[in-house]
């Protein structure tokens, strides 16, 4: 961001001007997603957070989100398979985040064109999509703050902070967080308590 203003500054009619100010509102707001994260991360780990439990429906949730990242499904050419109806007990923010923050994720690291599958039924949330990244034996890791999927990565896909958040908003709701990669697919699965009838 300093670079390309420094460069705006000694010469405002730069011929790479447009790039340079598209790059400064993507560094703007790469960093303020981050810092979102970060402060989300740090309530959720002091367990500052209050919970307020209600039915949750998560069909209702999943078209909220995928109508909130419509940009980046068409940006992407990317085709969404949804599956499944389902509800649960819950934080309605907090769960709403962490579906958020699963469904971007799968929208970040999936390849241009391909198709994320997500299947809900009373008790999971799954999303599944195409990872060109070898992820086996590093699954685990993947939980932990600033730990992402590619190791060289030098572009901004993410802060490594997303799947750490949906792993305390899971901790406070007593459910499970599964990952897995087989066949060059990555799946994540939020397993909720079943609910007594």
């Amino acid at each position: 961001i300093s670079g390309y203003a420094e460069n705006l500054q000694m010469n405002p009619e730069h011929p790479k001007r447009d790039a340079y100010i598209r790059g400064i509102h993507s560094g703007v707001a790469y960093m303020n997603r981050t810092i979102e994260e970060i402060l989300t991360l740090s309530k959720l780990e002091e367990h500052t957070t209050a919970l307020t439990k209600v039915s949750v429906n998560l069909n209702e949730q999943l078209n909220t989100l995928l109508e909130k990242h419509s940009h980046l499904i068409e940006e992407r050419n990317l085709h969404i398979n949804a599956s499944g109806t389902g509800s649960v007990t819950g934080d309605a923010t907090l769960l709403g985040e962490a579906l958020d923050n699963l469904l971007v994720n799968a929208l970040t690291h999936s390849p241009e064109g391909s198709t994320v599958t997500i299947t809900i039924t009373d008790n999971c949330f799954t999303v599944s999509n195409p990872c060109e990244t070898d992820l086996q034996g590093r699954i685990n890791e993947l939980r932990s703050p600033f730990v992402t999927g590619d190791k060289n990565r030098s572009d901004q896909k993410g802060s490594g902070l997303g799947l750490a958040i949906v792993q305390n908003i899971a901790d406070l709701h007593s459910c499970k967080l599964e990952l897995s990669s087989e066949n060059q697919t990555f799946e994540a699965r939020l397993l909720f308590p079943i609910r007594k009838k």
